[in-house]
């Protein structure tokens, strides 16, 4: 839809002739910057350039319309008092049967300075007025703010326009505009008009009548530069699209439709989905036929592992060795509601268990995974084997800190975010990745007592005296070339894909075990079939190889290109660092990319290459994404 809006735009644009007065008549829709109501209510601008009063209907009230002007000498000020289905008897105003009153107009001029004059109609005509006394057009404009303008006895439910024209014309300065005030300060209730349009000229004596949608003075103005330059892109074709989606009579019906559709509210879908569950019906599996079952009622002890010597059948229990103060399953035991029969809440049972940290399993629950939660972060847990806390695994590098860190989670209700907030801003998660300087060392040893360098002490790093680099997983990196290109495609939900050229996140690959992503498993996506405590990293020459040669690699590195839209060289290269490292460039970076940069376009002009300079910028991108900053946490 926006693509077709945009050629009705520009085949209207090319018919347009702005030098043709008649194309634009005798009025002029000044630029109006601000609205403001007494009441508070919100007048809405519509597609004619029309100003629709929302919310509810105040006993009075007051408009005030801030216009910016040009200096040409204004004679007068036409107001359109529209009818709309949204009103009371289709209006024009908001009164109970369709009536309004104006009061009073004027003009309120405003400087940069406080000082602040005010501009009086000498003479006003209008399509239809009420009487010729108090509810006249005449009666707007002179001493009584209580009589006023009204169209009642015909005028109800049709277009009215009132003509109201100066005794001087009006010129205003640059720093000068004008507000229009509208005051309704009728008796009767709501006696205020709902639907109006301004409009200017500085021609007199003109004939009050309703007029066509007037082309704004900003309206005009964009309309003229886009005329002579199309591009969708700049900011005229903004208002221009604006101003015409009022105005075309197929963008008016989409917006019909996308009313209709948020009245209507989101719709609800069903879509199937497998469930492991108890007491479902069995759904059809690819696998069926076989000559064996998918789900078994009933699980057995088997001897040797053969389904056909069943020793006894095999019943829900917990460890033993988690099972503290003499407690048994039926401490945790939930029974199910009386009436139903569908599953057995035993994994209700289980989760009591799991999370009881007096006499259950909760006190290692919460060990582990804050463990795992320090892992994430650190590349390595308190405990190293993550998925082992046994006998046979390692011993925490920290046990006081993962003890601290494990009560923490349990007494504030096992909030996990807090958890990864107080680790990354912690002072350990803060180190610089760097072995620290003599002078740090000799201040370190100074205070400790300790007379070694702590690289020659602790060369793994196991106390965590410096923050351990960590490379991204797989995931990560190959989102964060999708971001930094601008590339990344952030919708939620839906199906995924083999498609390794996709712009989604990493998350919605399907897993194929003959069809796997060749990117993921150059930076060792990990084997889906198995469970594992912790990723291998490995750093391979195929992985330098892949940001070298790859058709995405340098397809991102283009599109990164594209997102540097300064002119200036050293900007651009500041911009880069920016979107890449989030940090800026150093003077030897800036330094080394102009060396590059020129070194390349010599060599592209030397190959007859046409745009040299676009090509040299595409490749110092490419150079950017393949250091090890862009994918290492450091």
């Amino acid at each position: 839809e926006e693509e077709k809006l945009a050629s009705d735009i520009q085949t209207w644009l090319q018919q347009w002739e702005p030098a043709n007065p008649e194309s634009i008549g005798p009025w002029r829709g000044g630029s109006i910057k601000h609205v403001a109501t007494a009441s508070g209510n919100q007048l809405a601008l519509q597609g004619d350039g029309s100003w629709f009063a929302e919310g509810g209907s105040p006993n009075k009230d007051t408009y005030t319309f801030t216009c910016q002007l040009s200096d040409a000498p204004w004679q007068a000020l036409r107001l359109e008092c529209l009818a709309d289905e949204r009103l009371p008897n289709r209006g024009p105003g908001r009164a109970g049967n369709g009536n309004f009153a104006l009061g009073d107009i004027y003009l309120r001029i405003k400087g940069k300075s406080d000082a602040e004059r005010i501009v009086r109609f000498a003479t006003a005509s209008a399509t239809h007025q009420q009487n010729n006394d108090t509810l006249s057009v005449a009666a707007s404009i002179d001493n009584d703010p209580i009589s006023g303008w009204a169209v009642d006895g015909g005028g109800i439910g049709k277009d009215q326009a009132a003509s109201f024209e100066l005794a001087e014309p009006l010129k205003l300065s640059s720093e000068e505009e004008v507000e229009v005030v509208l005051v309704c300060n009728h008796p009767n209730g709501a006696h205020i008009p709902g639907r109006i349009r301004l409009a200017w000229s500085t021609e007199k004596g003109l004939t009050p009548a309703v007029g066509k949608a007037e082309i704004d003075a900003s309206v005009l103005e964009a309309l003229t530069r886009l005329k002579e330059k199309w591009d969708v892109n700049s900011p005229d074709y903004s208002i221009v699209k604006g101003w015409m989606s009022g105005q075309l009579a197929n963008y008016k019906k989409v917006q019909e439709r996308v009313a209709e559709i948020k009245k209507q509210g989101p719709k609800s879908t069903k879509q199937k989905v497998l469930v492991t569950t108890e007491g479902m019906p069995h759904l059809p599996h690819h696998a069926d036929g076989r000559g064996f079952p998918h789900f078994y009622p009933q699980t057995y002890v088997l001897i040797r592992g053969d389904v056909h010597q069943k020793r006894s059948e095999a019943v829900p229990g917990y460890l033993q060795i988690l099972m503290r103060n003499g407690k048994t399953e039926d401490h945790w035991k939930v029974s199910a509601p009386e009436g139903w029969t569908r599953t057995s809440f035993r994994r209700a049972s289980l989760a009591n268990w799991l999370m009881d940290v007096k006499d259950g399993a909760g006190h290692l629950a919460a060990r582990v995974i804050v463990n795992r939660l320090w892992q994430h972060h650190f590349g390595k847990g308190l405990v190293a084997t993550v998925s082992d806390f046994g006998k046979q695994g390692d011993l925490p590098s920290h046990p006081e800190l993962l003890e601290w860190l494990a009560t923490d989670l349990v007494q504030n209700g096992w909030r996990l975010k807090r958890v990864h907030k107080m680790i990354m801003t912690s002072a350990v998660y803060m180190q610089s990745s760097e072995a620290l300087t003599t002078e740090a060392e000799n201040l370190f040893a100074a205070d400790s007592g300790v007379n070694q360098d702590r690289a020659a002490v602790d060369r793994e790093n196991k106390y965590l005296w410096k923050f351990p680099v960590r490379r991204l997983e797989a995931e990560a990196i190959r989102d964060t070339l999708l971001a930094v290109s601008g590339d990344l495609d952030l919708t939620q939900f839906g199906p995924g894909t083999l498609d390794q050229g996709m712009k989604r996140r990493s998350i919605y690959f399907f897993i194929k075990r003959s069809q796997l992503i060749p990117m993921m498993l150059l930076f060792d996506w990990p084997e889906h079939q198995v469970g594992i405590g912790q990723r291998s990293v490995t750093t391979i020459a195929p992985q330098a190889l892949a940001f070298m040669n790859s058709p995405y690699a340098r397809q991102y590195a283009a599109s990164f290109a594209k997102r540097l839209s300064a002119d200036e060289d050293q900007v651009k290269v500041q911009l880069a660092y920016n979107l890449a490292f989030g940090r800026p460039a150093e003077t030897h970076e800036i330094e080394i990319a102009n060396r590059f940069l020129a070194q390349q376009v010599e060599t592209y002009q030397q190959q007859g290459v046409n745009d040299a300079k676009s090509m040299a910028w595409v490749d110092y991108c490419q150079a950017l994404l393949s250091m090890n900053e862009l994918i290492y946490v450091d």
